[in-house]
């Protein structure tokens, strides 16, 4: 299954056809169907926790920025 963006994952447009899913230790994948893209980040460190970390954050605000 997949999660709808939410008051956690501010990085993520709050609106539109969006859905995500993080992994352990900070891998996760973001599907927009509004623009056609998918967004897909596995780290060579992981960190503890399971929405995932700042540097696939960064990623995702950047490849969002550049659809915007």
């Amino acid at each position: 299954g997949f999660a709808m963006p939410n008051e956690s994952t501010p990085h993520l447009p709050q609106d539109g056809k969006v859905c995500f899913w993080g992994g352990w230790g900070g891998s996760s994948i973001v599907n927009d169907l509004d623009h056609r893209m998918t967004i897909s980040y596995v780290m060579n460190r992981m960190e503890g926790g399971l929405l995932g970390d700042e540097r696939g954050f960064s990623l995702g605000q950047a490849a969002f920025a550049a659809v915007s």
